[in-house]
């Protein structure tokens, strides 16, 4: 959220995907969605949290014939250890990773952390023997499809936190990390007719910096009294302000100085006889009757966001009353890069290697950008690859890739 609204973006679909995972959510208007009704391992979480969906697909996940031949890809994942058949610790199983490597999607070794080397017959053979073989393919192909399921596996979970919940993929842009998350953002991206990907500053590490950027969060809430026409004044100016005592108490017994202290204000409201509640922001200061009613406008445009339907002349009950008291933390200054032309400077392209990126065109040469060698305003045209010690971000034919004044990648997908 806080690296998107410097780039000038505050409706954000956010795609971390990792070893053994990838896990997406959305950014609406420059904020975090969050829940009260999570779920982990199928078990209900009932406390407020970031709405993340994830699922078993990342650059460890296995790649496997069911007992149809049928190809799979994840939930089970090769892990750390052994990991990826061409890490050459005993792994066996051909993984997502190994089929990057088969089709050239993964940068030189002078990339790779620790002087690592991939061993790339391995995982030619690993693919051979475990799914080209018994479907009648060769290792190219065999590993083009392993891609192609994960990529539609990830597409179908941006999917899940966007078109299932009401709101058009085509109103976002993709922000792609985790050590796997730019090498396969674009073709999610072009799944869903997602505008624009953007590649943060160190994408293998991106998420150590929301610890930097995070404040000190504690969540209050207390039930109120259920029942048609309880969203009233005088009923929410009380709980607000029982609940305010406590939130306040709670941080200055943590150190948090009364200047550092934000209160979010928010309410659950339910239609009356419903199981489900929509949480709606409640300003801050005195609740009047106008913000009363205000508040119970906005409950019924976020239910219509939520679940597509909402009926305005039905009754409508309190929940809860919420607030999150948050603590400020000093803030994390990003700096800028050097600027430069259109034209990357020479010493930016560093190899050229061959991509596979379709059946048509098969492996097309292709330039490795050094992406610390790239300056702000510089234009990278696809195929490409554009490499880092943190990841791979690729770049399909006909895309445009334009480094903005921070250091982000930002590659516009036509529609």
């Amino acid at each position: 959220a806080r690296t998107g609204t410097l780039a000038g973006f505050r409706n954000i679909i956010s795609f971390d995907m990792g070893g053994t995972s990838t896990d997406v959510s959305v950014i609406y208007d420059g904020h975090p969605t969050i829940t009260a009704n999570a779920t982990v391992a199928h078990q209900p979480v009932m406390i407020p949290m970031v709405a993340i969906h994830s699922i078993g697909a990342g650059g460890g996940s296995l790649a496997s014939l069911d007992s149809v031949n049928a190809l799979n890809v994840g939930p089970q994942s090769a892990g750390a250890e052994p990991g990826p058949v061409c890490y050459g610790r005993g792994g066996s199983q051909p993984t997502v990773t190994d089929a990057n490597l088969v089709l050239g999607r993964v940068a030189p070794p002078a990339f790779l952390p620790g002087e690592m080397r991939l061993d790339e017959q391995s995982a030619r053979n690993a693919i051979a023997n475990a799914v080209g073989e018994p479907l009648g393919l060769d290792y190219v192909e065999a590993s083009a499809g392993i891609i192609d399921i994960v990529n539609l596996k990830m597409s179908m979970a941006v999917r899940a936190i966007t078109v299932q919940r009401g709101l058009d993929p085509k109103d976002f842009v993709m922000f792609a990390f985790g050590g796997a998350g730019p090498m396969h953002a674009c073709w999610v991206a072009q799944e869903l007719s997602i505008p624009r990907v953007v590649i943060p500053v160190a994408p293998g590490q991106f998420s150590a910096l929301g610890i930097l950027l995070s404040d000190i969060r504690h969540d209050f809430v207390r039930t109120a009294p259920a029942g048609p026409n309880s969203v009233s004044s005088d009923l929410l100016d009380s709980l607000f302000d029982e609940v305010s005592i406590e939130a306040c108490e709670k941080l200055a017994a943590e150190g948090v100085g009364a200047n550092q202290i934000v209160l979010m204000r928010s309410v659950d409201i339910r239609y009356v006889g419903q199981e489900y509640t929509v949480n709606v922001p409640a300003p801050a200061g005195e609740v009047t009757e106008s913000v009363a009613s205000d508040m119970q406008e906005s409950f019924h445009t976020l239910h219509q966001r939520t679940y597509s339907h909402s009926s305005p002349e039905e009754p409508i009950e309190l929940v809860n009353v919420r607030i999150a008291a948050m603590g400020r933390v000093s803030e994390v200054a990003l700096p800028k890069i050097k600027t430069g032309s259109e034209t990357p400077p020479s010493q930016a392209c560093s190899a050229e290697v061959k991509i596979y990126f379709d059946a048509i065109n098969g492996h097309i040469p292709c330039k490795v950008w050094d992406r610390d060698n790239l300056l702000a305003g510089n234009i990278v045209l696809g195929p490409a690859m554009i490499a880092d010690l943190g990841a791979t971000t690729i770049v399909p034919p006909g895309l445009t890739c334009r480094v903005d004044t921070h250091g982000s990648l930002l590659i516009d997908i036509p529609n």
